[in-house]
């Protein structure tokens, strides 16, 4: 739990950029199966490890006391059943790694598929989907039973070891029983503390192979935990605030050689309404989420100041808070109405009926027998788009911003709504 937890609270520090490169499905087999992977070693591994460790070092030194040589002839076996550990150890990481990243593939097709099952149905897409499915689950399988292939030589392989372990004792002390160099005491002693000795390492190779699930999945919990967070900003704050907003000589481009933005430059005074039009792909939304620090400047592309201070000086946290942003891609999170319109904020029952009103959300609560305690499911099925779209406005007016920014937020509106 403290695990995920940390991953989860993490997550929300990384810049948008780490999340246009990480799909949901694959961060969610993160957050889920890795991290359960991870806790299967605490619970089934290290609980005994440490036991069975004791033991094997245990009944080791009493071998030695019963018969230092003979216990050295048995040690002859540790080079090669070391060589065997360090060859399970790297062909089984190999394919545990390919393991996850075809567990996420198939994580992010079932979300993908869960979430665009109108688009699917709408274009009678359901074999082919299906039979995508089917091939990815085929993968995984093909993958599996090689890892299973890998540890069934290498438990069989251990129990050898271990009869090789009698074999060598009965040779070599019974040939040291016949000549009267050891007791046969000794050597039936020797034999029941050897069948001891093999059984902590008999149990450890049976969880090893959890050893190396726990470790692969470690290293893509720690390659997130790794990942720097997003810049805080220089913490600083304009005294006088009114949403006074400057694009100076601004260029921007998502990837090296695709420019989106060149050299734009506006100004927006404060209480001031401006519309930006353009076609399809002229940068608009990218105008907003610079705006918002949702990505960086490169140095020498321009600046953007926001009441008189670039936006790098702000304390981002507090740069956020001045706006409210409805996008028209919609999200409604599982939960209540008023949960969604509130998002974790402190409103006043003066504010979200403000909100209510201005937003023409009130004429949704009035279809609802339970108004804002009414519950929605994740992306709120059981609204129209155009509903949810008044949901958001709601939610963006409800904590009282100094800038609101619509990033064709009406387009699913009636037209005498908006």
């Amino acid at each position: 739990m403290i695990m995920r937890g940390r991953l989860f609270s993490h997550l929300h520090r990384l810049p948008i950029k780490f999340f246009d490169e990480n799909p949901v499905g694959r961060l969610v087999t993160r957050l889920t199966n890795d991290t359960a992977a991870l806790s299967e070693l605490f619970t089934s591994v290290i609980a005994t490890a440490v036991s069975d460790l004791v033991l094997f070092f245990g009944i080791l030194a009493v071998l030695l006391a019963l018969d230092a040589r003979l216990t050295l002839v048995l040690l002859a076996l540790a080079p090669p059943l070391v060589g065997l550990a360090l060859w399970f150890k790297a062909a089984s990481q190999k394919i545990y790694r390919v393991v996850r990243v075809q567990l996420a593939k198939i994580n992010t097709f079932l979300q993908e598929s869960a979430q665009g099952m109108v688009v699917i149905k709408a274009f009678t897409a359901q074999s082919r989907t299906s039979a995508r499915f089917a091939a990815l689950g085929r993968e995984y399988y093909a993958t599996q039973m090689r890892l299973i292939y890998i540890f069934a030589v290498f438990r069989p392989v251990i129990d050898a070891f271990a009869t090789a372990g009698v074999g060598l004792v009965v040779w070599y002390g019974g040939g040291q029983a016949v000549q009267g160099r050891m007791s046969l005491g000794t050597l039936v002693a020797f034999l029941i503390y050897l069948k001891m000795l093999f059984m902590p390492l008999q149990d450890l190779a049976e969880k090893f192979n959890i050893v190396q699930s726990s470790v692969v999945a470690s290293e893509r919990l720690f390659g997130i935990l790794d990942t720097p967070p997003e810049d805080p900003g220089g913490g600083r704050t304009p005294e006088k605030r009114c949403g006074h907003i400057v694009f100076e000589g601004v260029s921007f481009a998502y990837e090296e050689g695709q420019q989106v933005l060149r050299d734009v430059s506006f100004e927006v005074p404060c209480g001031q309404t401006v519309a930006l039009v353009g076609p399809t792909g002229s940068g608009k939304t990218t105008l907003t989420a610079l705006l918002m620090r949702f990505y960086d400047l490169r140095p020498g592309n321009g600046r953007i100041l926001v009441d008189g201070l670039p936006i790098e000086d702000w304390d981002v946290r507090e740069l956020r808070r001045q706006f409210a942003l409805v996008q028209q891609d919609l999200f409604v999170f599982a939960g209540t109405l008023r949960s969604n319109i509130e998002l974790y904020h402190e409103v006043s029952e003066d504010q979200m009926a403000q909100a209510l009103d201005v937003s023409r959300a009130q004429m949704v609560l009035t279809r609802l027998p339970d108004g804002l305690k009414h519950p929605v499911n994740e992306r709120g099925p059981v609204l129209s788009q155009g509903e949810r779209q008044l949901i958001s406005f709601a939610r963006a007016l409800a904590p009282g911003p100094r800038v609101l920014v619509l990033d064709e937020a009406t387009a699913s509106v009636a037209s005498r709504t908006e």
